[in-house]
């Protein structure tokens, strides 16, 4: 668990070094964006500098003889 802890803390200081000016938006509640959309939000408005797509999935994970399960997060830039 302790390699999962420290692993999210430097997700989370990553993520804060960015700046005040992200917007996470998950699909849900009827929310399905595609990649189209993520590509166009830039030219729609222009409070989005850019836009890029995440790709979130459970999987476990092994690592050193030890399954560490835990969350998989990849982005790519359109």
């Amino acid at each position: 668990m302790a390699a999962g802890n420290g692993a999210s803390a430097q997700v989370t200081a990553r993520i804060e070094s960015l700046g005040a000016n992200l917007l996470f938006i998950s699909r849900g509640a009827g929310v399905n964006l595609t990649l189209k959309d993520a590509a166009r939000l830039p030219q729609v408005t222009p409070l989005v500098k850019a836009a890029m797509p995440v790709i979130n999935s459970g999987e476990p994970v092994i690592f050193g003889g030890q399954n560490l399960g835990g969350p998989i997060v990849g982005v790519d830039q359109l």
